[in-house]
């Protein structure tokens, strides 16, 4: 699964998860994981909630439940941040307010990616053979398509 680069070469790596050579992260898993601990150091620290005032002494797996849920729900159910040390508190508003927010840009990302004009056009494209020139030719140069008609009969077209 090879991807056309703007010269129309294509590349040797795909940008896919499947391919861990060709996959470059996206900046959102480092947030994601910052206020995750934050959230998690937070609530390890001492910090009571004060719709949920059990999970100061409650285990690390629910500390890690509650600190996953604040992407989901952002922290709704939980009430706000009492007790404790203000360091945590700090910690734990901005994982409040932090994770909902990155959540929802990756979403907004992922329906503008979808939505992309460019990716419905080239959706539409099948049976096609593009011919190119050269990445550094001059603006006059001639772009040469193929396409298969309904009768499945080709025919060419040149556009400058």
């Amino acid at each position: 699964m090879n991807q056309t680069t703007s010269s129309g070469a294509e590349s040797t790596q795909s940008r896919s998860p499947f391919n861990p050579r060709g996959y470059r992260p996206s900046w959102r898993w480092g947030a994601a994981f910052l206020l995750f601990a934050a959230a998690f150091l937070g609530l390890s620290s001492g910090v009571a909630l004060t719709e949920r005032p059990d999970v100061e002494s409650a285990g690390y797996l629910t500390k890690a439940y509650y600190s996953l849920g604040l992407f989901v729900v952002g922290g709704l159910d939980l009430g706000t941040p009492t007790g404790g040390p203000l360091v945590g508190r700090i910690m734990l508003w901005g994982a409040f307010f932090g994770a909902p927010l990155l959540m929802a840009s990756a979403v907004i990302d992922a329906l503008l990616k979808a939505m992309a004009p460019q990716r419905w056009r080239l959706r539409r494209l099948r049976n096609h053979i593009v011919i190119v020139g050269p990445e550094n030719s001059p603006p006059a140069t001639c772009v040469c398509c193929a396409n298969r008609n309904p009768a499945g009969k080709w025919w060419w077209w040149m556009r400058r």
